[in-house]
């Protein structure tokens, strides 16, 4: 199953009964603020829930002419997720 942001948003207002326009807003506004943090490089950690960062990888590539490692292409960026503790136990 996917959770797609729509569903966020419409468990929020059901469980809250606050209006969609708002929950949307609020649940937009987080994704927004995530996304800035990690584009600076920052690491984010958000209490029983997980930490995200991005992780940058450097592309190797085998020339088999040479039959060496070599630097074929410029480096990747990945972003990381781990489950927090309380999660990934249950």
């Amino acid at each position: 199953m996917v959770l797609t942001k729509a569903e966020i948003v419409g468990r929020i207002c059901g469980k809250d009964r606050i209006s969609n326009p708002e929950t949307f807003n609020v649940v937009q506004a987080t994704f927004e603020v995530i996304k800035a943090s990690l584009e600076r490089g920052e690491k984010v950690k958000i209490k029983n829930f997980g930490n995200f960062a991005v992780r940058t990888k450097r592309r190797r590539g085998r020339n088999p002419n040479r039959r060496r490692i070599s630097h074929l292409r410029p480096e990747g960026f990945n972003l990381c997720s781990r489950p927090s503790h309380e999660e990934s136990c249950q």
